[in-house]
Formats: C-alpha cells, structure tokens, sequence
C-alpha cells in the first residue's frame, strides 16, 4: 500500500495498476468540486466507486461510466451504515429497503439543494 499527492502526472502509475478506485472525500458532494484523476489509465475492467451519495451519480462516476468501467455510488455505503447503527441502538434489525427508499425519496427530493 502507498500514498501519492493528488496530482495527475503523479497518479497516472498508480491507477494504471489499480483494480478499485475510491473516492472517500467530500469532493462532489452537493455537486460541487471535481476530482482531476487519470482515470482513463485505470485497467478495463478496474471499479470506480464514489462514497458521496448526493448527486448519487457525481461527476467522477459519470466519467468513469463514459470511460467503460462499472460504478458503484456511495448509496450502499450510507444504507448499510444506518442499518448497522439502527442495530447497535434499538436491538432490532433496520427495515434496509425501507431506509434505502426513504433515502432515495429525500435525495431526489431535494436534489440540487445542496444535500
């Protein structure tokens, strides 16, 4: 495992032996920011996933989707981290399609609002 700074000519080496790529930052989030990666050195069949879950589908997903590769948004992630803690507080299991719903109702609700 190793770090690079966030600079294109940087991380054209590392992408181009990556077979997942993560952003866990809040760039995109609300819309805003751009991530400039070179993601078109990432293997054909690398992953491109986006923890940011509003717009569920960011700029960096949209790029990676025109690029070819397969996508995953940062939906899953916020779910399941609401069934965990449901669990942890009540004792009983999270009703995960009805959260997953009612997340998607409130994002799409209150899309381009900034959530």
């Amino acid at each position: 495992m190793s770090a690079a700074p966030l600079k294109r000519e940087v991380l054209s080496e590392f992408m181009e032996k990556a077979s997942l790529l993560v952003n866990t930052t809040s760039v995109g989030m609300g819309g805003k920011g751009r991530l400039d990666l070179p993601l078109e050195k990432l293997p054909h069949k690398a992953v491109v996933s986006d923890i940011v879950y509003s717009p569920v589908k960011t700029e960096l997903l949209k790029d990676a989707e025109r690029l070819g590769y397969r996508i995953l948004d940062g939906i899953g992630m916020l779910v399941e981290q609401g069934v965990f803690s449901f669990k942890i507080w009540t004792g009983f299991d999270a009703p995960r399609e009805s959260m997953e719903k009612a997340l998607l109702d409130v994002i799409n609700k209150n899309s381009g609002s900034g959530l």
